[in-house]
């Protein structure tokens, strides 16, 4: 069981990089919206906050998992403009 719950973060964390990688960056944004949505509604409907290590265990989970999410984003970013950049080289190496 636990390995598919590995499975779905990859596969989560993959698509978050391909979403963000594409010409619109607002697609990039769906996947952490969703994350802080859901945490949101998983904080106040199990009552997280009442015991504080618990509530200690899940900001720094949150937290890091909103992190990952950002960094997927940043690099899909750049890997769209380096193959945008690479486009217009190439464009600019036929135009001479």
């Amino acid at each position: 069981m636990r390995l598919l719950w590995i499975a779905i973060g990859l596969g989560i964390i993959g698509l978050q990089f391909l979403l963000s990688s594409f010409k619109n960056p607002y697609l990039g944004g769906i996947i952490p919206f969703i994350y802080i949505i859901a945490t949101i509604y998983i904080a106040l409907h199990f009552d997280i906050f009442s015991n504080t290590s618990d509530s200690l265990y899940y900001l720094l989970f949150v937290t890091i998992g909103f992190i990952i999410l950002m960094a997927e984003w940043v690099s899909g970013r750049n890997k769209f403009s380096e193959k945008q950049n690479k486009e217009l080289r190439k464009m600019k190496s036929k135009d001479i």
